[in-house]
């Protein structure tokens, strides 16, 4: 294994360990706000379920456990709702909306619980549980002392809790007691872009024991040139729509001439800008003028000399605002090596409130 390879593996298993051991200790997780996943996060799963192996198990079996719960949750409703209809304190037409949405919660377990396929019409599916969750509770708090019973009926573990005045956002439906997040390294970019304003606080912790370079290549997953190679040409095989942005570190120019070579192919052009050679660097705005170039019928590869994590940084805001307005972006940034950053990291490495960008950017490390 090469020394950055080597690098890149230990920091990774640190940078894992240290999220496992923080994140959820304050007892008020980001995983239990609510779902992140949107549209285009539901192909990013579907994608991982279809190339990840044992990632389409690991979320079988974690929606499975989910069901359960959910179901949990839906006869505490049932029992509140036959309280109201034995107290007359609903008319027939509020009881006949909440049944219609109870059916709805119902029929939603059974589809999670399968047999369903890993298409992107199965994820739709699947995000369509929190507007049913909420039409429940907007049901059921027509009828005085509704909500408030709910959570009296509740059982342990419930979703039905009070936060203040108002009932609190359940967990995730991808977060699974058993196995954490199901996504994996395929969760939502609201996630992955991770930040924490809570004690004990995930970013501080890793500023503590990591350095930012540490944490640069702790995002990062260590490949081989094949597999370089192969990532990008599953990702065409799949569609246009399941391709994102990719950097290799490390990757030789015979490897990278076959990945534009791929693209050129399917997409019929190919953007390389010209760079100069050595360290390279450009700001966000700079960027977002390159990428005025890209789209999602031509591809664009860069191939540099070498970055470092700030550089990687600038472009991850990059492609991340690219993201937001749901646009797939065909692009690749090859580079021979990754930089030391010095003395002076990222400014948002040093601010706990905002963001770490690179969580949701594909980065790897070629190691032959």
């Amino acid at each position: 294994m090469s020394h950055l390879a080597d690098r890149a593996s230990r920091s990774r298993e640190r940078l894992c360990e240290i999220v496992d051991r923080i994140c959820g200790a304050c007892g008020n997780s980001c995983c239990h706000q609510g779902t992140m996943m949107g549209s285009h996060d539901a192909l990013r799963l579907v994608k991982g379920m279809l190339v990840e192996d044992g990632r389409l198990e690991i979320v079988r079996e974690g929606l499975n456990e989910r069901a359960g719960e959910l179901r949990a949750d839906l006869e505490t409703l049932k029992t509140v709702r036959d309280l109201i209809v034995q107290a007359g304190t609903g008319d027939e037409a509020q009881v006949g909306e909440l049944d219609s949405i109870l059916s709805q919660w119902e029929e939603f377990c059974d589809f999670i619980e399968g047999p369903w396929e890993p298409t992107l019409d199965s994820l739709r599916e699947m995000l369509k549980f929190a507007a049913i969750r909420a039409l429940a509770l907007r049901d059921m708090a027509v009828f005085p002392g509704g909500h408030a019973a709910l959570a009296n009926f509740a059982r342990v573990g419930s979703s039905f809790r009070f936060r203040g005045r108002r009932m609190a956002p359940p967990r995730c439906l991808f977060h699974s007691k058993a196995h954490g997040c199901l996504a994996g390294r395929w969760k939502p970019a609201k996630c992955a872009n991770f930040f924490c304003t809570e004690e004990p606080n995930v970013l501080r912790s890793l500023r503590e024991e990591l350095s930012f370079d540490e944490f640069v290549l702790g995002n990062a997953e260590v490949v081989t040139p094949s597999q370089a190679v192969g990532i990008v040409r599953r990702e065409l095989e799949l569609g246009f729509e399941f391709v994102e942005p990719k950097i290799f570190i490390g990757l030789a120019d015979d490897h990278s001439r076959q990945i534009g070579a791929l693209l050129e192919t399917t997409y019929g052009s190919l953007f390389q800008p010209a760079v100069h050679r050595g360290r390279f660097m450009q700001s966000v705005a700079e960027w977002e003028h390159t990428l005025e170039n890209v789209d999602e019928q031509r591809p664009c590869l860069v191939d540099c000399d070498s970055v470092d994590g700030s550089a990687l940084y600038e472009l991850a805001i990059a492609l991340d605002m690219r993201r937001a307005e749901g646009q797939a972006v065909p692009f690749v940034l090859v580079a021979t090596d990754l930089a030391d950053s010095g003395p002076f990291p990222h400014p948002l490495w040093s601010d706990q409130q905002i963001s770490q960008p690179l969580g949701i950017l594909d980065l790897y490390v070629v190691d032959d």
